[in-house]
C-alpha cells in the first residue's frame, strides 16, 4: 500500500475514533425523554426528543374538578 493511501485511513481513523463519543451523545439525545405536571398535579404529560407526546397521565379527580375546555388548557400548558 502507498504511504499516502496508508497516511489517508490512519486519518480517517483517528477522525473515527474521535467523533465517537458526539455519536454516543447524539444516540442518547435520541432517548431523551421529558416529563412535566401541570401546577395541582392532576396532569402529567411526557415527551419525546422531538417533541412527540410519549404519555398523559390524568389523576381521576381531574374529571369532576375541571370542564373539558379547562382540561385541555392545563395539557397544552396555558393558563
Amino acid at each position: 500500500m502507498s504511504d499516502a493511501r496508508e497516511a489517508m485511513i490512519e486519518s480517517l481513523t483517528e477522525e473515527y475514533i474521535r467523533a465517537g463519543p458526539a455519536r454516543e451523545m447524539y444516540g442518547r439525545l435520541g432517548e431523551l425523554t421529558v416529563t412535566s405536571h401541570s401546577e395541582d398535579g392532576m396532569v402529567t404529560v411526557t415527551v419525546g426528543p422531538r417533541g412527540q407526546v410519549r404519555n398523559i397521565e390524568l389523576d381521576p379527580r381531574v374529571y369532576r374538578k375541571s370542564s373539558p375546555s379547562e382540561l385541555s388548557h392545563s395539557i397544552k400548558g396555558e393558563a
